[in-house]
This record gives C-alpha cells, sequence and structure tokens, in this order.
C-alpha cells in the first residue's frame, strides 16, 4: 500500500449531483459510494445520500477521479489482489452518457477559448 501512496496522485476531474428530496435539518443519513466504471486514466463513483428514515435516495453524485503516474487498473489490482480479467466492468449507459456530456461540454469550452 505504501508503495501504491507513493505512485498515484488522484484528483476529482468533475462532478454532477441531482437532487430528488431535501433532507431534513438534523435527518440521519448515510452515504453509500460505489465504483461504478473506470478506464485507462480514471475512476467514475456513485454517490448515493439514503434518509435512515425511509430508505429514500435523497440524492446522487457522479464524480470523475483522475488518476496520474499509475492507471486504475494497476490501483485495484493492488488494492483487490485479483486477476485483471476479474477486475473488468463494462460502463453502465448513464455513465457513458455522462462521460460524453463531459466531453462535449470541454470541447465547447475549448471552441470558445479560441474566439
Amino acid at each position: 500500500m505504501k508503495k501504491l501512496a507513493k505512485q498515484a496522485i488522484l484528483s476529482v476531474a468533475g462532478s454532477t449531483i441531482r437532487y430528488r428530496r431535501s433532507l431534513q435539518y438534523w435527518e440521519k443519513y448515510e452515504i453509500i459510494t460505489k465504483l461504478v466504471y473506470f478506464d485507462d486514466k480514471s475512476f467514475y463513483v456513485e454517490q448515493k445520500f439514503v434518509s435512515l428514515k425511509d430508505n429514500f435516495t435523497s440524492a446522487v453524485a457522479y464524480v470523475k477521479v483522475s488518476v496520474r503516474k499509475i492507471s486504475p487498473l494497476e490501483i485495484l489490482k493492488q488494492l483487490e489482489n485479483l486477476p485483471e480479467e476479474e477486475l473488468k466492468m463494462d460502463c453502465p449507459d448513464y455513465i457513458r452518457s455522462w462521460i460524453d456530456f463531459n466531453d462535449k461540454s470541454s470541447n465547447s469550452l475549448k471552441a470558445d477559448k479560441k474566439n
């Protein structure tokens, strides 16, 4: 793990949060974090804010975590101690759409910068 900590540089490269219902003042909730996909450069994480009162998902956040100096796959191989083929995951459609949206947004901003 020390080797991994020295090699990897992780940073938030994008995020979107969708609010479905407000949490009340002092309402207890939990955040459920799940790795939903990874590619050659990034992890894609889903975080659900779930009310403990009625188990309703009040908000959901999607976070792109960019990785430098080592690949996401190498990090998972070290953490999970599993063969590469067991770590592969398909990209869910909603994450693919979110990635595409962010790419189009970035391209639009780059085009604006040239003007």
